[in-house]
């Protein structure tokens, strides 16, 4: 994942309450309106800063980051941005009005998580911009934001209750996500053929460490960084040759396998059996999952319950058309000397 992408999915806790400063979810910027959001303006300033945001998003999960250039090919979809902003907008505003409000603290702490990965001030500044951001001031609004709208969302599902003819209803219709089959953790060492398999299994049989061989000689890429450890898996989800050591040989002893794939030369480390999650113990988290839908389809309603008046035609831009390509002009050949 390209670090860029770190900043486009924040991962937005609850934190412990400090003294609160009310979220502002819009500044006020001198501009053309280009909504008014219950008497409140969203100016063209703030709407071309999150229309950035929301290219830089598309952009990066293409693997690619932002430029205003790339940027262009979403110039038809700008009414629509626009609508989502507002309709965002409206639902911080109601967390306002509800008296959700979150710290400077909160909004620091989750801001140094969402960025701790970054090495240097200048890694971090560089990444802002490849993610469409202006400054860290606006990753640190986008954080409030979203802090508000969790904070709202938990405010919210306290007011939701579900009886147990209901709970039991989502229990019995998402039942496979409370079962959990039996599962062989597993690590291996991948080897093109059984030369090769036995040069390794020499090293393991004289006593070398099972990951220093994996990373030196295992040709399968998405294990032999993790020591070979493929983690643990249900019965069919590898091929029957590897499926049939995993579930039935001896747990902690080597064993070799031959697949469509190579040489294997796995361990068996441990195996689990099959789970089931009663209904009793699902039944707190099925409370808070329903409470929690319940809570976010009224969050939804907050563009009708207020005054909103967009103004599309105003953020509407066509991209520059593509360059017609000089006409070639044939050179001239002159007819051969008689």
């Amino acid at each position: 994942m390209k670090s860029w992408t770190l900043l486009l999915t924040l991962i937005i806790g609850a934190a412990s309450a400090q003294t609160a400063t009310p979220a502002t979810p819009i500044i006020p910027v001198p501009s053309v309106e280009v909504a008014n959001i219950a008497g409140t303006s969203i100016s063209l300033e703030q709407f071309e800063r999150e229309f950035n945001l929301a290219t830089a998003r598309l952009l990066n999960q293409q693997g690619s980051a932002y430029s205003p250039e790339a940027a262009q090919q979403f110039y038809p979809a700008r009414g629509d941005i626009l609508k989502q902003f507002v309709d965002r907008q409206a639902i911080t505003l109601e967390a306002v009005k509800m008296g959700v409000v979150v710290s400077d603290k909160e909004v620091k702490d989750e801001t140094a998580k969402a960025t701790q990965s970054f090495p240097d001030p200048a890694a971090l500044d560089a990444a802002l911009k490849q993610s469409g951001f202006q400054d860290a001031a606006q990753l640190e609004g986008l954080i409030r934001e979203n802090l508000t709208y969790r904070k709202y969302i938990t405010q919210l599902s306290k007011r939701y209750t579900f009886n147990t003819t209901v709970i039991g209803a989502y229990y019995n219709t998402h039942k496979a996500e409370y079962s959990k089959p039996a599962q062989a953790c597993v690590k291996h060492i991948l080897l093109a053929n059984a030369d090769d398999a036995a040069k390794a299994k020499a090293r393991l049989d004289a006593g070398e460490d099972f990951a220093k061989v994996a990373a030196d000689v295992s040709t399968d890429p998405g294990s032999k960084t993790q020591g070979g450890d493929l983690g643990c898996f249900a019965k069919g989800e590898t091929v029957p040759e590897f499926d049939k050591a995993s579930f039935e040989g001896e747990i902690d002893k080597l064993q070799q396998v031959k697949t469509q794939f190579g040489e294997h030369l796995l361990v068996v480390s441990k195996r689990n059996d099959a789970t089931v999650t009663s209904l009793k113990e699902a039944s707190p988290a099925i409370q808070k999952i329903l409470a929690d839908g319940a809570a976010a389809r009224f969050t939804q309603g907050a563009s009708k319950r207020l005054k909103i008046v967009t103004f599309p035609e105003r953020v509407a831009k066509e991209a520059p058309p593509v360059p017609t390509p000089p006409a070639l002009t044939p050179t001239p050949v002159e007819p051969p000397k008689k």
